[in-house]
C-alpha cells in the first residue's frame, strides 16, 4: 500500500499478481502484471516503489499516465517479504516461514546488505517476524509487529531488543510518520494507535466512530498528515487525516 506525489494510492494485489492504482476517488486508473511469489512493497520517491519478489527487490516507476517495471534491481540473500525505505536504505524481513531460517536484512543505497541479524528473544518470548516492519536510520531502530503475542518491538541493527511494547488487538502494518513517532494498526480493536519511537504508547488516531474497521496495512502520503488504511478481510481501502 501506498500514497503517490498526485495522491494516487497503489496497492499490490496479491491474490491477482497485480499492481493497481486508483485515483483520488478510488476509481482504478491502471494496474500491470507482477512476477509471481511478489509480496512486500514500499514508496521509495514521489514516483517510484519497490517490491519483494523471491530473492530479489523490483523497482517501478510511477509516472503521470501508467507504470512500468524499471531495470534497477536488488538481490537479496533470502526469501525477502517485508520491505521498509529510508533514506534509499531497505530493511527487509526474509524467509519469514521458516523461523529457524528468518532474518532481518538491512541494506544500503548500493544494495550491499550491510547489517544482518537473527530475530531475538524479546521479554523471555521469540520475535516471530511478519511482513510488518519499518525502520529509522538515523536512530538505528527496526520495528517490528509480532503476532503471538501481539506487540511492536523495537530492535537496533545489531539485532539487540530496545523494548516491545502490547498492542491489545492484534498489532498489524506500522509506518513512520515522523522523527519520533509510529502509527500502528490495532486490527480487533479497530484502532490506529500513536506510538513513540521510545516504546510509549499513545493516543488512538483513528478508529470505527471514524469509519476505520479491521485495519490491516497504513501507508502515508509523504510530507502529509494523510493516511491510507487497508481494511483486512474486506478488500476496501479509507482515507484519513491524521490530526
Amino acid at each position: 500500500l501506498a500514497i503517490v506525489k498526485s495522491g494516487d494510492i497503489i496497492c499490490l494485489d496479491l491474490n491477482n499478481e497485480r499492481i493497481k492504482r486508483f485515483d483520488k476517488n478510488f476509481k482504478m486508473v491502471s494496474s500491470i502484471d507482477i512476477p509471481f511469489a511478489s509480496c512486500g512493497m514500499t514508496l521509495t520517491s514521489h514516483d517510484e516503489i519497490a517490491v519483494t519478489c523471491l530473492n530479489e527487490i523490483h523497482f517501478y516507476n510511477v509516472g503521470k499516465f501508467g507504470m512500468n517495471r524499471t531495470a534497477k534491481c536488488i538481490s537479496v540473500n533470502g526469501m525477502a517479504h517485508g520491505i521498509a525505505h529510508n533514506q534509499n536504505w531497505f530493511a527487509v524481513t526474509c524467509d519469514i516461514t521458516e523461523p529457524d531460517e528468518s532474518t532481518i536484512r538491512v541494506i544500503d543505497a548500493t544494495g550491499s546488505e550491510r547489517y544482518v541479524t537473527d530475530p531475538p528473544v524479546v521479554s523471555g518470548l521469540s520475535l516471530k517476524l511478519t511482513s510488518f516492519i519499518e525502520f529509522d536510520l538515523n536512530l538505528g531502530c527496526i520495528f517490528l509487529s509480532d503476532s503471538a503475542p501481539s506487540r511492536v518491538v523495537c530492535i537496533n541493527f545489531e539485532g539487540e531488543a530496545l523494548w516491545d511494547i502490547s498492542i491489545p488487538g492484534g498489532s498489524r502494518g506500522l509506518v513512520s510518520i515522523d522523527d519520533e513517532n509510529l502509527l500502528v494498526c490495532d486490527q480487533f480493536s479497530e484502532k490506529v494507535r500513536l506510538l513513540s519511537k521510545d516504546g510509549v504508547l499513545k493516543s488512538s488516531v483513528i478508529s470505527s466512530e471514524d469509519g476505520l474497521c479491521n485495519p490491516d496495512l497504513i501507508a502515508r502520503k509523504p510530507d502529509t498528515n494523510d493516511v491510507i488504511v487497508s481494511y483486512g478481510g474486506f478488500g476496501t481501502i479509507g482515507l484519513f487525516t491524521v490530526q
